[in-house]
């Protein structure tokens, strides 16, 4: 709970998200989602990319 709010990229450094596959994403998403169902968690996280 104290990750909410981080970027993905600074959960997955602290070893917080086991996969080594990161989600895929394009700049035109706005969201992306990691479903992770061994652990029973799904994450979304907004895309702060600049859009162009």
């Amino acid at each position: 709970m104290k990750q909410l709010g981080k970027p993905y990229q600074d959960i997955y450094e602290q070893g917080l998200i086991p996969y080594k596959t990161k989600p895929t994403i394009t700049v035109s998403d706005d969201i992306f989602t990691l479903d992770m169902r061994r652990e029973g968690i799904f994450s979304s996280f907004v895309n702060n990319q600049k859009k162009s």
